[in-house]
């Protein structure tokens, strides 16, 4: 599973605190062209969209290298949106209403137990 389907499944499945919150998280950070923000929007308001449509509408047009700018972007937004919600108090990590994946990450970072992200995501998805 890439990048992209995992933000595919994840952005649209946010409750409405948790998008509102992720999104002004993106938004803050003063880039005039915030392509983190424009995938986040675009997947939040489309729920099924290729990666060959994001990339046409965030970088112009489909390439090999805006293909790699892409990979690396969704990888970025995906830290993001997991960091974004970790780090806000309001989310417990005791509550049901919460994800296996989530509640994980929220445990890792309290502990402050630094692992590659992509190790941690593989781990999840394998006893998830």
């Amino acid at each position: 599973m890439n990048n992209h389907q995992i933000l595919s499944l994840l952005i649209p499945s946010l409750t409405e605190s948790e998008h509102k919150h992720a999104r002004k998280s993106l938004a803050n950070q003063g880039i005039q062209n915030n392509k983190l923000l424009k995938v986040f929007d675009e997947i939040w308001k489309r729920k099924q969209k290729s990666q060959e449509e994001i990339v046409s509408k965030v970088y112009g047009n489909i390439s090999k290298p805006n293909l790699d700018a892409y990979r690396k972007l969704s990888e970025r937004l995906l830290n993001r949106i997991f960091e974004t919600l970790g780090e806000n108090s309001n989310f417990q990590d005791d509550t049901e209403n919460y994800s296996e994946l989530f509640r994980s990450r929220l445990f890792v970072k309290k502990a402050n137990i630094f692992i590659p992200f992509s190790i941690y995501l593989k781990v999840c998805l394998y006893f998830g």
